[in-house]
């Protein structure tokens, strides 16, 4: 049975992502039940099963490897899964069961590996290619870049091309109008780009501060207010886009800038 469209890497609890996977199931065939499911792993009774989701007992090894089959795992995702299981054995609460999962997505894929739609540096070229003066390879070398690329801007572009996010005729370089994304989004993929762009936001605090605004603030949301709150983010993210982003220009008159929201929890 299908679950592709449930991504594992967007969880932090692996019950969380079985009882996802269950429901998924469950929409698919009414007539899914545990016990049904239960019979797929050659568990004998039903109860062992619903004792893993209701957090009394964990998988042991032999039943990991059988979920990992049952849910057609591939190596990567096998792997993380087996990580999620072994955190939440091994932790004493919940903060230290974040970061043991949070920095082995970090680790999981190196920037090689991570497809170019997720480095910060094709946004940045995406961006650029707006620009009037930048339409050739060689425009590169005079642009006002700050941050240098580790990979270096050439390679992206070689990347860029390949995904056909940009396309090269007779030496000139543009936005593909007919792009269209070919990759699903993973948090394997998303987290190692957020970290690098939380990195990168460390040296704008020794910025102009005219050219940058950075505010932190603590605020106290009622629990029922929390869809409300992140919509309004949202809507305000879009109305700011609208307004500012342009379409065209050059490096003279216009500058390229991140906007980065982050709204999390302090409390439970």
């Amino acid at each position: 049975m299908d679950i592709r469209g449930i991504d594992l890497f967007s969880y932090i609890d692996y019950r969380l992502y079985l009882e996802d996977v269950f429901s998924e199931r469950k929409k698919l065939d009414r007539k899914y039940t545990f016990g049904k499911w239960a019979k797929e792993l050659g568990i004998s009774s039903v109860s062992g099963l619903t004792m893993i989701l209701k957090g009394q007992r964990h998988p042991g090894p032999k039943l990991i490897k059988k979920l990992i089959e049952n849910l057609k795992l591939n190596e990567k995702e096998a792997d993380f899964f087996t990580s999620l299981v072994q955190a939440k054995k091994n932790a004493k609460g919940d903060e230290e069961v974040f970061q043991v999962i949070a920095q082995k997505r970090v680790t999981d894929i190196s920037k090689k590996e991570r497809q170019v739609e997720f480095k910060w540096e094709m946004a940045l070229i995406r961006e650029m290619l707006k620009w009037k003066n930048f339409n050739t390879t060689k425009d590169l070398s005079s642009l006002p870049i700050i941050f240098q690329s580790n990979e270096g801007y050439q390679e992206i572009i070689e990347q860029m091309k390949s995904s056909t996010i940009i396309k090269e005729e007779k030496k000139k370089i543009s936005l593909n109008p007919d792009y269209e994304p070919q990759y699903k989004l993973e948090m394997s993929q998303f987290v190692p780009l957020h970290q690098e762009i939380c990195d990168l936001s460390d040296d704008s605090y020794y910025m102009p501060k005219e050219q940058r605004i950075l505010e932190h603030v603590l605020i106290n949301v009622k629990k029922e207010d929390l869809t409300k709150a992140r919509k309004k983010l949202y809507e305000f993210i879009q109305e700011f886009t609208d307004e500012f982003d342009r379409e065209d220009g050059s490096s003279d008159d216009h500058q390229i800038f991140n906007l980065t929201t982050l709204f999390f929890p302090f409390t439970k």
